[in-house]
Protein backbone atom coordinates (compact mmCIF):
# COMPACT_ATOMS: atom_id res chain seq x y z
CA UNK A 1 0.00 0.00 0.00
CA UNK A 2 1.40 3.68 -0.83
CA UNK A 3 2.10 6.31 1.59
CA UNK A 4 -0.62 8.81 0.48
CA UNK A 5 -3.21 5.49 0.80
CA UNK A 6 -1.68 4.59 4.13
CA UNK A 7 -1.76 8.75 4.98
CA UNK A 8 -5.71 8.77 3.47
CA UNK A 9 -6.93 5.42 5.89
CA UNK A 10 -5.04 7.13 8.92
CA UNK A 11 -6.80 10.35 8.23
CA UNK A 12 -10.34 8.77 7.99
CA UNK A 13 -10.03 7.29 11.76
CA UNK A 14 -8.74 11.16 12.67
CA UNK A 15 -11.74 13.01 11.34
CA UNK A 16 -10.80 13.41 7.52
CA UNK A 17 -13.43 11.89 5.41
CA UNK A 18 -12.04 10.94 1.64
CA UNK A 19 -15.18 10.13 -0.84
CA UNK A 20 -15.11 6.56 -2.26
CA UNK A 21 -13.19 7.99 -5.49
CA UNK A 22 -10.61 9.46 -3.85
CA UNK A 23 -10.11 6.40 -1.43
CA UNK A 24 -9.99 4.54 -4.64
CA UNK A 25 -7.84 6.66 -6.70
CA UNK A 26 -5.11 6.34 -3.60
CA UNK A 27 -5.27 2.42 -3.36
CA UNK A 28 -4.37 2.57 -7.33
CA UNK A 29 -0.89 4.28 -5.85
CA UNK A 30 -1.58 8.08 -6.99
CA UNK A 31 -0.67 10.50 -4.50
CA UNK A 32 -2.82 13.45 -3.26
CA UNK A 33 -1.71 15.77 -5.84
CA UNK A 34 -2.76 12.93 -9.03
CA UNK A 35 -5.72 12.41 -7.14
CA UNK A 36 -7.13 16.10 -7.14
CA UNK A 37 -5.68 16.38 -10.66
CA UNK A 38 -8.23 13.52 -12.09
CA UNK A 39 -10.68 14.47 -10.39
CA UNK A 40 -10.67 18.14 -11.51
CA UNK A 41 -10.35 16.58 -15.07
CA UNK A 42 -13.34 14.44 -14.41
CA UNK A 43 -15.50 17.32 -13.92
CA UNK A 44 -13.80 19.15 -16.97
CA UNK A 45 -14.87 16.23 -19.32
CA UNK A 46 -18.16 15.71 -18.00
CA UNK A 47 -18.80 19.34 -18.89
CA UNK A 48 -17.75 18.44 -22.50
CA UNK A 49 -14.43 19.83 -22.82
CA UNK A 50 -12.11 17.61 -24.52
CA UNK A 51 -8.59 17.64 -23.02
CA UNK A 52 -7.27 15.19 -25.48
CA UNK A 53 -8.20 13.68 -29.39
CA UNK A 54 -8.68 9.97 -29.70
CA UNK A 55 -6.76 8.15 -31.84
CA UNK A 56 -8.64 6.11 -34.74
CA UNK A 57 -8.41 3.11 -33.54
CA UNK A 58 -9.72 4.54 -29.69
CA UNK A 59 -12.23 5.64 -31.89
CA UNK A 60 -13.34 2.60 -32.96
CA UNK A 61 -12.94 0.56 -29.95
CA UNK A 62 -15.15 3.64 -28.51
CA UNK A 63 -17.86 2.85 -30.75
CA UNK A 64 -17.83 -0.82 -30.80
CA UNK A 65 -18.20 -0.92 -26.91
CA UNK A 66 -21.79 0.70 -27.54
CA UNK A 67 -23.02 -1.86 -29.56
CA UNK A 68 -25.79 -4.11 -27.62
CA UNK A 69 -24.88 -8.05 -28.18
CA UNK A 70 -27.96 -10.12 -27.69
CA UNK A 71 -27.41 -12.84 -25.68
CA UNK A 72 -29.30 -16.56 -25.67
CA UNK A 73 -29.78 -18.06 -21.95
CA UNK A 74 -26.53 -20.30 -22.71
CA UNK A 75 -24.25 -17.24 -23.41
CA UNK A 76 -24.15 -17.50 -27.27
CA UNK A 77 -24.43 -14.67 -29.46
CA UNK A 78 -27.88 -14.79 -31.65
CA UNK A 79 -29.06 -12.31 -33.84
CA UNK A 80 -32.95 -11.06 -33.53
CA UNK A 81 -34.75 -10.70 -36.82
CA UNK A 82 -37.39 -8.41 -36.98
CA UNK A 83 -40.58 -9.48 -38.07
CA UNK A 84 -42.52 -7.85 -40.63
CA UNK A 85 -45.90 -6.06 -40.17
CA UNK A 86 -47.94 -7.25 -43.24
CA UNK A 87 -50.71 -5.12 -41.97
CA UNK A 88 -49.01 -1.97 -41.65
CA UNK A 89 -47.29 -2.36 -44.90
CA UNK A 90 -50.93 -2.53 -46.67
CA UNK A 91 -52.65 0.14 -44.82
CA UNK A 92 -49.64 2.72 -45.85
CA UNK A 93 -50.31 1.60 -49.17
CA UNK A 94 -53.84 2.19 -48.58
CA UNK A 95 -53.14 5.42 -47.90
CA UNK A 96 -50.56 5.86 -50.53
CA UNK A 97 -53.27 4.98 -53.03
CA UNK A 98 -55.77 7.12 -51.65
CA UNK A 99 -53.86 9.92 -52.12
CA UNK A 100 -53.05 9.16 -55.30
CA UNK A 101 -57.01 8.77 -56.21
CA UNK A 102 -57.80 11.75 -54.48
CA UNK A 103 -55.47 13.76 -57.38
CA UNK A 104 -54.02 15.38 -53.91
CA UNK A 105 -50.30 13.54 -54.66
CA UNK A 106 -48.17 13.51 -57.61
CA UNK A 107 -47.23 9.27 -58.08
CA UNK A 108 -43.80 10.89 -59.07
CA UNK A 109 -43.19 12.42 -55.59
CA UNK A 110 -44.66 9.91 -53.50
CA UNK A 111 -41.71 7.77 -51.80
CA UNK A 112 -41.31 5.19 -49.42
CA UNK A 113 -38.90 5.62 -46.46
CA UNK A 114 -40.01 2.63 -44.87
CA UNK A 115 -42.58 0.35 -46.42
CA UNK A 116 -44.29 -0.33 -43.15
CA UNK A 117 -44.08 2.82 -41.80
CA UNK A 118 -43.62 6.12 -43.26
CA UNK A 119 -43.75 7.75 -46.44
CA UNK A 120 -43.26 11.45 -47.84
CA UNK A 121 -44.66 13.42 -50.48
CA UNK A 122 -44.98 16.87 -52.06
CA UNK A 123 -48.41 18.34 -52.43
CA UNK A 124 -49.20 21.91 -54.07
CA UNK A 125 -45.24 22.77 -52.96
CA UNK A 126 -44.99 21.48 -49.84
CA UNK A 127 -43.99 18.26 -48.37
CA UNK A 128 -45.66 15.85 -46.10
CA UNK A 129 -44.12 12.98 -44.00
CA UNK A 130 -47.45 10.76 -43.02
CA UNK A 131 -45.75 7.98 -40.35
CA UNK A 132 -47.49 5.13 -39.35
CA UNK A 133 -47.08 3.69 -35.61
CA UNK A 134 -49.10 1.07 -33.96
CA UNK A 135 -48.78 0.96 -29.85
CA UNK A 136 -49.03 -1.68 -27.67
CA UNK A 137 -52.17 -2.08 -25.92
Amino acid sequence: MSKDCEKAFAEIVNGKKYTDQELALFALGLTEEEVAQVLADDKRIDKGEKLFELTEEQKKARKDARVVHTVDAYGRNRKKEKKSDELKAEIVRVIANALIDAELVDASTLRFENVERELTFSSNGRKFKVVLSAPRS
